[in-house]
């Protein structure tokens, strides 16, 4: 099996400094993204695959780095591009 990745698109959607955190309760924010007008939908087919995933990148002060990354699926863009979608978690 032939496996080939890279990263087409990167942004910063959030950088914060001088939170405190105890551990007691989970760190929650919510974001608002959009994909690239540009970009490929996600596609599968017998041989060939393209997966999108978002994935996020936290490095606190005291706690070691953290690293997740959940899949998207995105749609081909409608002809009139009147649909949206936003990602909340």
């Amino acid at each position: 099996i032939r496996r080939d990745e890279q990263r087409v698109h990167l942004e910063e959607l959030c950088h914060r400094s001088g939170l405190a955190f105890d551990g007691s309760v989970p760190w929650e924010e919510s974001f608002t993204f959009a994909i690239p007008a540009d970009a490929m939908h996600s596609y599968k087919s017998k041989f060939n695959a393209i997966h999108w995933r978002l994935v996020i990148e936290i490095d606190a002060e005291g706690w070691p780095p953290h690293r997740r990354a959940y899949p998207l699926l995105v749609y081909p863009r409608c002809p009139n591009n009147s649909l949206s979608g936003t990602w909340t978690r």
